[in-house]
């Protein structure tokens, strides 16, 4: 698991947000929205939307689910 610290550093790396949202029930009151880069070849960008009830767990998520994207995306080309 990342510290607050490294997830701070990887928002700011990646250029994601963070919002947070009293209103909504705990598990979802964080959320990470980040978006990847199109590829060389003209691929389309993808946007990951991580939820977490702590910033800390929605930018975990939301680092997990890019290195998913970047790793499936370096097996294929």
């Amino acid at each position: 698991m990342m510290t607050q610290r490294e997830a701070v550093q990887w928002i700011e790396r990646v250029d994601a947000s963070v919002f947070h949202d009293a209103n909504e029930a705990p598990e979802s009151s964080w959320i990470a929205v980040v978006k990847t880069p199109g590829d060389h070849s003209g691929g389309a960008e993808h946007v990951i939307l991580a939820f977490g009830e702590t910033f800390l767990q929605a930018a975990a998520d939301a680092q997990a689910q890019w290195s998913a994207h970047w790793s499936k995306f370096r097996h294929w080309n």
